[in-house]
């Protein structure tokens, strides 16, 4: 079998949507869509940097996780850690422990996870022992933004040295492989 290189039209992969807008259907990704996709991300709505690194606990079958935290990494040449997304689930607090271990700089989530870490946080300081001054992205998108879940969270965490100008909104769509558009960065 000989190799040969992807054309820009050829097919990439299938990614499923959500069903938020309509039912559930599976849509094909071609290789420019997704290198463009990636590019955008990576210079335009993240601005990586060398020194990035990256931390999630985002389901790989998610498009959010698969390409924000597989396929970014690899395409800008950035470490990136995981955390296993039951893990997360039982444990949300360990996300931000590990961020604080690896220092890491960018991680994302919808909503639901920045509530979830909040609640559990327990009271007397818990964030007095974290440091989390390095997380200069906190994206948030994948649902609804609700600010009133980041104000708690960035409350929180002030004594963490959590920036709150971190969080950076974005919206995507699985149609167009994950990011349309990304608020400006601080």
């Amino acid at each position: 079998v000989t190799l040969t290189p992807s054309e820009p039209d050829d097919v990439a992969y299938f990614q499923y949507t959500s069903g938020s807008t309509r039912f559930p259907r599976g849509v094909v990704i071609n290789q420019a869509t997704i290198m463009n996709n990636l590019q955008g991300i990576i210079r335009d709505g993240v601005q990586i940097r060398p020194e990035d690194r990256l931390f999630s606990w985002l389901p790989f079958y998610h498009d959010m996780g698969l390409i924000g935290f597989v396929l970014v990494p690899v395409a800008a040449q950035v470490s990136v850690d995981y955390l296993d997304t039951r893990e997360f689930a039982k444990r949300p607090r360990l996300w931000l422990r590990l961020m604080d271990r690896t220092k890491a700089t960018v991680s994302f989530s919808p909503s639901f996870g920045y509530e979830l870490c909040t609640r559990r946080l327990r009271t007397g300081g818990e964030s007095e022992h974290l440091d989390l001054s390095n997380w200069r992205v906190a994206g948030i998108g994948a649902e609804m933004i609700r600010s009133h879940i980041l104000v708690r969270f960035a409350d929180a965490l002030a004594f963490a040295n959590f920036n709150e100008k971190a969080f950076l909104a974005c919206y995507g769509m699985a149609e167009c492989c994950l990011a349309i558009s990304f608020a400006p960065l601080y």
